[in-house]
């Protein structure tokens, strides 16, 4: 049986009202079973721009449980093109085309209809939510239309040259994939595309220098994994391969330097990674003049290892190159430009001048709004580190709002299983434990932690943070024993990805020795401390302020103790430390975002 939704209607005066139109409409949609929708032309398909469709979606949808099934189709012609789109690099124009669906926004022939739609929406869930709906099923669909178009395509590879052509298919499908957040399926199409490049490189029938494009989307894919090591191992095939064929002063190599050294800075690796950038400088600054952008984005990156390792100073330094490198040629209205504001406001708030901070993040967030929309994808980076800094100021309201606005962009951007939701959901769950919302910080910190497990595996170093803050939260409420378990599995992924002695491990051992403390196990705090002290001073330098926490906190297990001589010393050192410095929370791991380039 097929229900015919012509999207025209006239109004006799003995038709039926709307509410029987809706009755006997949504009836019919759960009687026949199954919803059929041409999606037509594939790149932006009419059938989403009218109401009355996007409801028979939305019925159809909200009706699985009945039996109702949904099932979304293209034309031959328009498959066809879809092919042509893809081995050519331009499949992503749907993902975007799905990113911008709004009801609001689709048109029905009577115009009442739509009124009527809109306040019928509003009893099932709201706009908000049958926008998601919608996007969570064409999103679906277009990554199964993405496997099937790549099985046409392999089907008529026949010859080298013709798999040389797939080969840029799996690539491109692989891109897409890799900007879903969807890691394991991009890495999948990488590595075909990597199988079919090397036997053509063996029969000389290709480029080398594609071969190490793939390459280095592997190395990216695996660094977004967590598999650090594996990440380089690419990084370095690709880097063999292009100084094999171009030399080892050009701007190819000079990228996959840049890439290397993310991939140290996700290891802690600071000084490996500045030396890299090092080199991408100097090979950028031979070739191009002064005011190139690709130097800028070194320089953001070189700021970005600098705030890593907390050389604030030297962070501003070069973000402010960046910056008037980007002044110069972009203009002071450009995105790019507002993303260097952002980052510079980042430092802003490692360094405690909150105000300042926010008064740079007001302004990136002021052109990107203008100049990209509403609805960007780059604005909830803005959104976040504004709510970081309310946060901080103690305006709670301010920041949830500000939290609020990323996750509704993302969510319609990327789906609710992005891993970019996770740590706006860890971030919420941090301010709900400041403002003892503990049900509403347990949910948002339990939904983090399912996106990152599912997004990367269990072991992933991102979980480190999310089941850390879990952690801190069952230790306020008084499961102490609970959390020290927690915290012990955080520690063992941490040290496993990055070894005992990285800075992030500081947040650990400070979480476990106030635990231990609450369970009167003073004598296993201090030597928890100890470990936090130990590693910034490593790591920073004696005299730096972050340690002002530690001090304090190793002060107050020795008084407990009766060490009043030991605790002493640690009060005069305390004495050479600014006093204008506000120290870090040393608990709670919130994410503040610093934008490198890639």
């Amino acid at each position: 049986m097929l229900l015919c939704n012509n999207q025209h209607r006239f109004i006799p005066e003995n038709a039926m009202s709307f509410e029987q139109l809706e009755e006997t409409f949504g009836s019919k949609v759960i009687g026949i079973g199954t919803v059929a929708a041409i999606l037509s032309p594939w790149d932006d398909p009419i059938y989403i721009t009218r109401a009355w469709c996007v409801f028979e979606l939305f019925t159809a949808f909200m009706n699985r449980d009945k039996g109702c099934k949904l099932e979304l189709y293209l034309p031959n012609e328009q498959v066809g093109r879809m092919i042509a789109a893809v081995s050519s690099g331009e499949f992503d124009k749907v993902s975007e085309t799905m990113s911008l669906i709004d009801i609001s926004k689709a048109e029905a022939s009577v115009a009442k209809d739509k009124e009527n739609i809109m306040a019928m929406v509003q009893r099932e869930g709201g706009e908000e939510n049958l926008n998601n709906t919608v996007r969570k099923i064409l999103r679906e669909w277009i990554h199964e239309t993405i496997d099937v178009t790549m099985e046409e395509i392999k089907s008529t590879s026949e010859n080298t040259a013709s798999n040389v052509k797939m080969a840029r298919s799996y690539y491109k499908a692989g891109e897409i994939y890799l900007k879903e957040g969807l890691y394991e399926k991009a890495l999948g199409y990488f590595e075909k595309c990597k199988n079919i490049e090397q036997e053509a490189f063996e029969k000389h029938k290709m480029d080398p220098l594609d071969s190490a494009k793939t390459l280095s989307n592997i190395g990216l894919v695996h660094d977004a994994l967590g598999n650090y090591d594996t990440a380089l191992t690419f990084y370095n095939e690709c880097r063999i391969i292009q100084e094999s064929e171009l030399g080892s002063n050009n701007l190819s190599i000079a990228t996959t330097y840049n890439n290397i050294a993310t991939t140290y800075l996700h290891q802690g690796r600071f000084d490996k990674a500045l030396e890299l950038l090092e080199k991408c400088r100097v090979i950028q600054e031979s070739i191009h003049v002064h005011n190139d952008l690709n130097l800028s984005n070194t320089y953001t990156n070189m700021g970005f290892a600098f705030e890593s390792n907390g050389n604030y100073e030297k962070a501003l330094e070069f973000l402010e190159k960046s910056k008037s490198i980007q002044y110069t040629v972009l203009g002071s209205q450009h995105p790019e430009l507002a993303q260097t504001l952002s980052n510079i406001g980042v430092v802003k708030m490692r360094q405690g001048k909150f105000e300042e901070a926010l008064t740079l993040l007001e302004e990136c967030r002021m052109i990107q709004e203008t100049t990209l929309g509403l609805n960007s994808t780059s604005l909830p980076m803005v959104y976040s580190n504004l709510a970081s800094v309310h946060d901080a100021l103690g305006n709670y309201p301010e920041a949830i709002v500000f939290f609020g606005k990323c996750i509704k962009i993302q969510e319609s951007a990327f789906g609710p299983n992005h891993p970019t939701l996770a740590t706006t959901y860890s971030n919420i769950g941090n301010l709900c434990i400041k403002t003892g919302n503990y049900k509403e910080a347990l949910l948002s910190l339990f939904k983090c932690i399912h996106i990152q497990e599912t997004a990367f595996g269990k072991d992933h170093p991102m979980l480190m943070t999310s089941i850390s803050n879990v952690g801190v939260l069952l230790d306020k409420l008084g499961r102490h024993d609970t959390a020290l378990d927690l915290y012990q599995r955080s520690k063992d992924i941490q040290e496993s990805a990055f070894g005992k002695d990285h800075p992030d491990m500081v947040n650990i051992y400070n979480n476990m020795a106030v635990a231990s403390v609450n369970l009167k196990r003073h004598e296993e705090a201090l030597e928890l401390y100890e470990k936090c002290r130990t590693i910034q001073e490593s790591a920073l330098g004696s005299n730096h302020p972050s340690l002002v926490n530690t001090y304090n906190s190793i002060i107050s297990v020795l008084e407990y103790l009766g060490r009043d001589e030991e605790a002493t010393k640690f009060r005069k050192q305390i004495q050479i430390f600014e006093e204008d410095f506000v120290p870090e929370s040393s608990m709670l791991c919130n994410s503040i975002v610093f934008n490198p380039c890639s």
